[in-house]
């Protein structure tokens, strides 16, 4: 004991080193095993983030699945509704079609016709001018040419042509009459009191309107 003493008494630097050697040693510990602490709480913080980031990445993924889709969708509605409007429009266009070529069918015959009209018209007053005569044998060439006239009128028939023939007290139309005149008439007011000329329709388009005398 005396001896420990002695040695404590003459060694005081060395004591006073070792205790000094023993602090540093334990703050070294200390710090590494704040250090590691640190270093951990880090790691943990990172797998967490790496963690969030993969979900966010996983989110992300999905969404641009979803997304995809609905532009697939989308694309598949747009082609589609391409489709449809292109029907549409070539169903219209062969409609159209259709109408002119049925029209030029129908009508085809209208100018030939009206190129007829006034020949056909000269040759009804010739025999209405000739049915007026006393004479036997005009009365005779007179009846044949109306049987030849009502054949005309038959054949026209044939292709859609009809006679537009108005009658005294009938009302006026103006899709179907034309006015020659107009006369005061209380009795036969808007209505026709005398016919000019009948007129002739290619099935129901007028052709040549009636010529009438309208009371008003």
């Amino acid at each position: 004991m005396e001896k420990e003493k002695e040695n404590s008494i003459e060694n005081p630097k060395k004591n006073q080193t070792k205790k000094s050697y023993n602090s540093k040693t334990q703050n070294k510990f200390s710090k590494r095993k704040e250090s590691k602490k640190e270093e951990k709480s880090l790691s943990e913080k990172y797998k967490i983030k790496i963690s969030l980031l993969e979900l966010e990445n996983e989110k992300l993924k999905l969404q641009l699945e979803k997304n995809n889709e609905e532009l697939k969708n989308k694309a598949i509605e747009i082609q589609q509704k391409a489709k449809e409007e292109i029907q549409k429009h070539k169903d219209e266009n062969f409609s159209k079609v259709e109408l002119e070529l049925t029209n030029i069918k129908k009508y085809g015959i209208q100018k030939f016709f009206e190129s007829f009209l006034i020949p056909l018209r000269n040759f009804e007053l010739a025999i209405s001018a000739g049915e007026k005569q006393n004479n036997p044998a005009i009365l005779n060439y007179v009846k044949g040419f109306s049987m030849l006239f009502k054949q005309i009128e038959q054949v026209f028939a044939d292709f859609g042509i009809s006679k537009i023939e108005p009658y005294v007290g009938q009302e006026f139309d103006a899709e179907l009459h034309d006015v020659f005149e107009t006369i005061e008439d209380e009795q036969l007011k808007d209505k026709i009191i005398s016919v000019k000329s009948n007129g002739y329709k290619l099935y129901d388009r007028v052709i040549k309107p009636a010529v009438v005398v309208v009371g008003k």
